[in-house]
């Protein structure tokens, strides 16, 4: 068993590496997106575009809080308002804004004044698993339909395409397996909790992975619960792709893209598969999307990431507006419901 220095030492090591994958893929986009042209596309979007842009957002926020409302009533053992949860949500994206992958650890932190620690861990992890899942079968609905009424810009196009294909088919029979083969999943689950246990044993610990299994039981043996958050969960991945679309016909690109959503959708699904598998990095989201519209339209892969650089640019601004005023209200809440405590 390894000692609390060499377990410190291999932490600091993880952090290191972790930065260093960020430094190295912002620097990465930022040498990608032709900035002259970025600003050129940005003074072309119309105002109407940016507010239709933040209502989609602010709709695909409420699914969201919605649906962790939802998991973590019947995974967690925990009632929350869509309003809370929204609270908690936004909060979350506030720090990721900061250091990716940092968002679901502060909804853990921030969302456990509400009860177990394990059941909103689980609930966490059930969305994500969840994220990856539907945003599989969307696109491979999307793929389906392109190949049967779209039309191929070359033949790298298509290599892109069944490369997704295939990405999306294998992560939809891991799913299907896992809802097969149950126990098997909730080992897996176990164990990936267990890794915390190299930070600090104690008994807290045990009972975090006890409640999430129990969660996850509860979550998979109710059906009703499942459709609730799957079928929304489709809806929210076109939510996505549709502001990059609107960006897209503003800026008259529409017959370099065919014409078609479909292209849009799997080019922005493409970038979502990345951000719901456990990348850390920054640009991840932007260069998969550069990349997947750069090889399968006649645009060029700058012109692309420098597309989804200015899609990210308006969920950024959202997502720092919506988390100040979330962390504000859930202040003066949490002070409120203090001084009504102590007085």
């Amino acid at each position: 068993m390894e000692t609390p220095s060499l377990q410190h030492q291999h932490t600091k090591q993880r952090i290191g590496i972790y930065a260093a994958m960020n430094v190295i893929c912002l620097i990465t986009v930022l040498y990608v997106v032709d900035f002259q042209q970025f600003v050129e596309y940005a003074r072309r979007i119309r105002v109407e575009s940016i507010i239709l842009i933040f209502l989609i957002w602010l709709l695909t926020s409420i699914f969201h809080a919605w649906r962790f409302a939802t998991i973590l009533d019947k995974a967690g053992w925990i009632k929350i308002s869509i309003g809370r949860a929204l609270q908690y949500l936004q909060m979350g994206s506030l720090t990721n804004l900061v250091v990716p992958r940092t968002g679901e650890f502060t909804r853990l932190v921030v969302t456990s004044e509400e009860g177990s620690l394990g059941g909103i861990a689980v609930s966490i992890i059930l969305e994500k698993f969840i994220d990856l899942v539907t945003a599989s079968i969307t696109s491979l609905v999307s793929l389906l339909l392109f190949i049967k009424f779209g039309t191929f810009q070359s033949e790298k196009a298509r290599n892109i395409a069944i490369f997704a294909l295939i990405l999306c088919v294998a992560i939809i029979l891991f799913f299907v397996s896992i809802l097969i083969f149950r126990e098997y999943a909730y080992k897996l689950l176990d164990r990936f909790l267990a890794t915390f246990e190299k930070i600090r044993t104690s008994k807290k610990d045990h009972a975090v992975r006890r409640d999430a299994k129990r969660g996850a039981e509860r979550f998979f043996g109710d059906s009703i619960t499942f459709g609730k958050v799957f079928v929304p969960s489709l809806g929210i991945w076109v939510f996505y792709a549709l502001s990059a679309w609107i960006i897209l016909q503003d800026l008259g690109m529409q017959d370099l893209v065919g014409g078609s959503f479909l292209i849009v959708l799997i080019a922005t699904l493409f970038g979502l598969l990345v951000i719901a598998l456990p990348i850390p990095a920054f640009g991840a989201y932007e260069g998969a999307i550069g990349f997947a519209l750069g090889e399968t339209t006649p645009l060029a892969a700058t012109e692309g990431a420098s597309i989804a650089f200015l899609d990210h640019l308006f969920k950024v601004v959202f997502s720092l507006t919506a988390g100040i005023i979330a962390t504000l209200i859930r202040s003066y809440e949490v002070s409120k419901e203090l001084l009504r405590k102590n007085g």
